[in-house]
């Protein structure tokens, strides 16, 4: 994101990661740019948050709604990967103080699973992964 003041590229890369996933889960961008002025859903997620912005888009090709296909977990995780305040942002490692996405309910979960060919690494989902 541009910004005129510092930040902390561990939360950068958190951000980064919860776009990547986001990506990964909805078969598409939450935005094209960054950049102020270019992407109205970035300058859309900057003002309203990431909820609104899920609850908004709709899966490419689809008359589903973002916030309809991924699971409560999955939301939770990427609304903390992805918050607007990198003091609200999630931590990819062990920071004191702050939440980390090893605790997320979508992450632990997925560490009581044992993954199987075909199973779904979105459980609760009802469009991802669907052929």
């Amino acid at each position: 994101m541009y910004t005129q003041t510092s930040h902390d590229p561990f939360l950068a890369d958190t951000f980064a990661v919860g776009v990547l996933l986001y990506a990964l889960f909805a078969k598409d961008y939450p935005w094209m740019a960054t950049k102020p002025g270019v992407c109205k859903h970035f300058e859309y997620f900057q003002a309203q948050g990431f909820r609104e912005l899920i609850h908004k888009r709709k899966v490419r090709k689809a008359d589903d709604r973002i916030i309809d296909v991924l699971s409560e977990p999955l939301k939770q995780l990427l609304e903390g990967m992805m918050a607007r305040d990198p003091n609200r942002r999630l931590s990819l490692g062990a920071v004191a103080h702050r939440r980390s996405v090893w605790d997320e309910p979508w992450v632990k979960q997925l560490n009581h699973q044992t993954l199987r060919p075909g199973m779904s690494l979105c459980p609760g989902t009802t469009f991802l992964w669907a052929k």
